[in-house]
């Protein structure tokens, strides 16, 4: 379970979360807290998510960067 001591570090301003960030991260116990197993299917599905959305930005920054090059060459093809 992801419940145990303390161990929130505070992270750079600007620092972007990771889906191990979220993997790794512990919550400190608590009278009346919240369900354990709930929290981790919760943190479970974030972590997909996050994971899912990261890959999904490399693809397009990938595709971008692929129809910027075709863009250059044929802007240099009806400059000559």
């Amino acid at each position: 379970m992801r419940f145990g001591k303390d161990r929130s570090e505070a992270r750079p301003t600007g620092s972007s979360l990771t889906p191990v960030d979220v993997q790794q991260v512990q919550f400190r116990l608590a009278f009346r807290g919240y369900n354990e197993g709930d929290v981790d299917a919760f943190l479970d599905r974030i972590t997909e998510e996050l994971t899912a959305r990261i890959e999904e930005r490399e693809r397009s920054e990938e595709h971008t960067s692929e129809l910027q090059s075709r863009l250059h060459l044929v802007c240099r093809l009806l400059l000559e």
